[in-house]
């Protein structure tokens, strides 16, 4: 028996190296975090109400971890470290010159 066909861009592509890191696709407990993470700048006047409301809408139409790191760039490094403890779960974002860099 043979395999149904799956239609996409994707489906005939051979990974022959690792997903880069930025590229890697988001779950919602990643997007919650960085929410939290946002929520928490704001209060810290950090973020006005408006810069907030956008990133946050950023956040949940984002699909890799890229995207993500591009809204949290310009906050202070502890204030991203602090969401993630555990940095051998979770990849910690971080930039530098102007590139996203992920951090284990």
């Amino acid at each position: 028996m043979r395999a149904p066909a799956v239609a996409g861009p994707w489906h005939d592509v051979v990974v022959s190296e690792p997903v880069p890191a930025d590229r890697i696709r988001v779950s919602d407990a990643e997007r919650r975090a960085v929410q939290d993470m946002l929520l928490r700048a704001q209060g810290e006047g950090l973020l006005d109400i408006g810069e907030y409301d956008e990133r946050v809408q950023a956040v949940w139409n984002g699909k890799t971890r890229g995207d993500l790191a591009r809204v949290t760039a310009d906050l202070p490094g502890e204030l991203v470290a602090d969401f993630y403890p555990d940095a051998t779960a979770l990849l910690v974002w971080h930039t530098h010159a102007g590139r996203v860099r992920l951090y284990r």
